[in-house]
């Protein structure tokens, strides 16, 4: 099997963002029974010896989903609206033909005229792309990278507010308290600080 052939995952990053080929997948290949005698013949690297010990830090974990509350359309292109920056990524439903190509872009900002504005992460590309294997509904969600963000833009189909569903990551740590008052502002800088120490903590 050619190297660029060896599995979905084609590219990855932590600031661009993942590109999946689903119509590379290899079925049933993490099974006992799986002939890998066609794989492409790999060079294997030596790993560092070190002990491994396990980590005191509470792991990161998906610790919530949440739904966009708004959809719409800038310069042609679908813009979906979770009201929170968060750090995490897209799951989205896929329904389209074999080959047909869908991005997602991130950003935590929109410019004056709705488009995505990626000033605040330098710049980086945090596009996922995923390319469909069949016309059948098919699941999306990015393995090795996460973005931090409120919009995504959404391009090579047109999903609803159904199909979009926000992964929300960090640190699985314990909540021990919590704060209110009858100030609306207070509670919204409370809330914005909750939402920042979350975010920061992947």
């Amino acid at each position: 099997m050619a190297p660029d052939t060896f599995a979905p995952i084609v590219s990855n990053d932590i600031y661009n963002g993942e590109r999946y080929d689903a119509r590379l997948e290899i079925e049933n290949w993490n099974m006992p029974s799986f002939d890998d005698s066609s794989w492409y013949d790999a060079q294997v690297l030596d790993l560092p010896t070190d002990k491994l010990v396990a980590s005191i830090v509470p792991p990161i974990k998906v610790m919530k989903h949440i739904k966009p509350v708004k959809k719409f359309k800038a310069d042609g292109v679908w813009i979906f609206d979770f009201g929170q920056n968060f750090a995490g990524w897209v799951r989205v439903n896929v329904k389209a033909k074999r080959g047909q190509k869908i991005t997602l872009r991130h950003s935590e900002n929109i410019n004056e005229v709705g488009q995505p504005d990626t000033w605040t992460n330098r710049r980086a590309a945090a596009m996922d792309t995923y390319i469909a294997k069949s016309r059948e509904t098919e699941i999306f969600e990015p393995s090795f990278t996460y973005h931090g963000f409120r919009y995504v833009e959404v391009m090579g189909f047109e999903p609803n507010i159904e199909d979009i569903t926000g992964c929300v990551i960090h640190s699985s740590f314990e909540t021990v308290g919590s704060f209110s008052c009858a100030d609306s502002l207070v509670n919204q800088i409370e809330s914005n600080m909750l939402w920042g120490m979350k975010s920061n903590n992947v």
